[in-house]
């Protein structure tokens, strides 16, 4: 399964994320819970990042919903 949820984030998330400098890794897929790494641009109150996350959260559960939790490592960039 893991590397069907790396797929559809290289296909269908990252483009997106792509236009805003930002860009999505899955670190690891374990007992059905899957860790990410988000990297974008720091806004100053991380709402950006946070509305993106909830985003991503909705569609990878969506699509995969046997994913049972979404944990994201942070990284932010500061400009």
């Amino acid at each position: 399964m893991r590397r069907k949820i790396e797929s559809y984030v290289e296909e269908r998330i990252n483009p997106f994320l792509k236009t805003h400098q930002g860009l999505l890794e899955v670190i690891d897929l374990d007992n059905d819970i899957l860790i990410i790494k988000l990297i974008v641009e720091y806004d100053g109150e991380g709402k950006t990042k946070q509305t993106l996350l909830n985003s991503i959260r909705s569609a990878i559960q969506e699509k995969f919903p046997q994913v049972k939790k979404v944990v994201e490592v942070s990284s932010l960039k500061y400009s």
